[in-house]
């Protein structure tokens, strides 16, 4: 049996929860960890807007999992290019 109201309120707060770019920052522990912080926040930032990321998509998908199953899991895989010399 399947409950169409359910997945209708799942579409409403999924499109609300996840409309935007998440904000955020990432904080160190420790007081030399500031420096770490900063770099790993910068990085998150420029991978986020990378294109063919797809991360938006990607965070709603988990999000109307995480909704309609109370959990979900996801495997969030960065892009990255090393500069040959």
């Amino acid at each position: 049996m399947v409950d169409p109201e359910v997945f209708e309120k799942v579409e409403r707060v999924t499109s609300h929860c996840f409309a935007s770019k998440p904000r955020g920052k990432v904080e160190g522990r420790q007081p030399e960890d500031d420096l770490k912080a900063s770099v790993a926040d910068e990085f998150l930032k420029y991978q986020w807007d990378l294109e063919g990321q797809d991360m938006q998509n990607k965070l709603e998908r988990v999000g109307k999992t995480a909704f309609q199953y109370g959990t979900s899991f996801a495997l969030m895989c960065w892009k990255y290019e090393r500069i040959k010399k």
